[in-house]
């Protein structure tokens, strides 16, 4: 599995699924990526380090230059390394977003809007504090009316989010996705 970011949005790949999960939490960013894209470093900057900075190497690379040339800067900077792609290339794509106020955050609108997903497969899941869904499947329906926007989402509660990966495992298995 390779993750990746864009906007405001990180990139899971796995096979030809996409799993999208927005940046918006309170977990650091630097933790959504795989140890092997972390920066490495002698020492991790202290909180009262005034010179610390927390650096983003965001790249698109279609031959490997700007890949290269991405990678010698998170080298030179102690940054993280996020490789952007191309959300149209995958037949399956993973949406995932917490319920905020019955609703998914503005942001995965705005990514739905950017892409045509038209013959696509999308599969949404969510984390919630108590209201599932609350009707985001049909505002991504909405949203993709090209795509098959499947309805037996996955929805785990905010409580048990860190415990759900057996719920997780099944559900996926249950989807004959892969």
């Amino acid at each position: 599995m390779r993750q990746y970011i864009s906007g405001k949005f990180f990139y899971s790949f796995i096979g030809q699924s996409i799993f999208v999960q927005s940046v918006f939490s309170s977990r650091s960013t630097s933790a959504a990526f795989p140890a092997s894209t972390a920066p490495e470093t002698d020492a991790a900057p202290s909180d009262n380090d005034s010179s610390a900075q927390n650096i983003l190497i965001a790249y698109f690379s279609n031959t490997g230059n700007t890949e290269e040339a991405a990678q010698q800067i998170a080298d030179l900077t102690g940054g993280t390394l996020a490789e952007i792609q191309r959300a149209e290339d995958y037949d399956t794509i993973f949406v995932g977003y917490p319920i905020w106020w019955d609703e998914a955050p503005a942001m995965i609108a705005t990514f739905l809007e950017s892409y045509d997903f038209s013959g696509k497969t999308i599969i949404p899941f969510t984390s919630h504090g108590g209201s599932g869904f609350s009707g985001t499947i049909g505002t991504i329906s909405e949203l993709q009316p090209g795509a098959s926007v499947l309805d037996n989402g996955l929805s785990v509660s905010r409580n048990h989010a860190a415990d759900a990966q057996s719920d997780l495992a099944d559900w996926i298995s249950s989807l004959d996705i892969l």
